[in-house]
């Protein structure tokens, strides 16, 4: 049974972590210059004063932002690998898997794309500030690429498509080193960017799921060999 020690400091985590994510739906919307602990405050509900018992200013809320949003999209692209390295070596069959796992990574995030996506030109700068501020030596712009280069996707994606070939699922004249960059030179790009299409002028939501089936069938049109094809068309 829980003491009432242990009962306070549980509400008072569960308090930050509802901290945490109002203040990433006002730094989504305003980015890291219009954030201020007043709007924090009044996003989550309560008095600016109780915020201050919480976090001392904005850049600490920021860098909690950063940590928690990072190591969790670290955390899911690992789990992510590890499906890539058990799926069958057949294109057809499991590259839609692949693209439905991105296109998850991509709506579970999205408010933390979204900062990153808005504040890039400045991301330099609120770094520099961040540490000037908590003194804590973060280690920069790079972090959130450091972090998904750290799951070693390109190393993993090479293996799948050596597997695919070796099953013949793979055009002969395509090399899987090349296959992997391939898919990380359009997907990857796409869970930075699209964001921006919030910012597009139209009020029609984006379907993430139909549009990365919509690449994955264009990648799939140009790997797939095309007897395979035939022989399908044909039984």
């Amino acid at each position: 049974m829980k003491t009432m020690v242990e009962k306070l400091r549980l509400r008072k985590e569960k308090r930050k972590e509802s901290i945490i994510k109002s203040a990433l739906t006002v730094l989504a919307r305003e980015g890291f210059n219009g954030l201020s602990m007043r709007k924090i405050a009044k996003a989550e509900g309560i008095s600016e004063a109780m915020l201050y018992r919480f976090y001392k200013n904005k850049y600490a809320i920021l860098q909690t932002i950063l940590e928690v949003n990072i190591q969790k999209i670290t955390d899911e692209w690992k789990a992510f690998m590890e499906t890539v390295k058990a799926l069958v070596p057949d294109l057809k069959v499991s590259l839609p898997i692949i693209g439905k796992m991105m296109a998850k990574t991509i709506t579970e995030n999205q408010t933390f794309l979204q900062f990153l996506v808005r504040d890039s030109p400045k991301i330099r700068r609120i770094f520099i500030k961040l540490n000037q501020e908590l003194g804590d030596g973060l280690q920069g712009p790079g972090l959130f690429q450091k972090a998904i280069q750290s799951v070693n996707i390109l190393e993993v994606l090479t293996d799948y498509f050596e597997r695919c070939k070796k099953a013949g699922n793979l055009r002969e004249d395509l090399l899987p080193e090349e296959c992997g960059i391939l898919v990380t030179s359009n997907l990857l790009p796409l869970i930075a960017h699209l964001p921006t299409l919030l910012f597009r002028g139209s009020k029609e939501e984006i379907d993430v799921v139909k549009l990365v089936d919509t690449q994955i069938k264009v990648m799939l049109d140009g790997m797939v060999p095309k007897k395979r094809e035939e022989r399908k068309s044909t039984s």
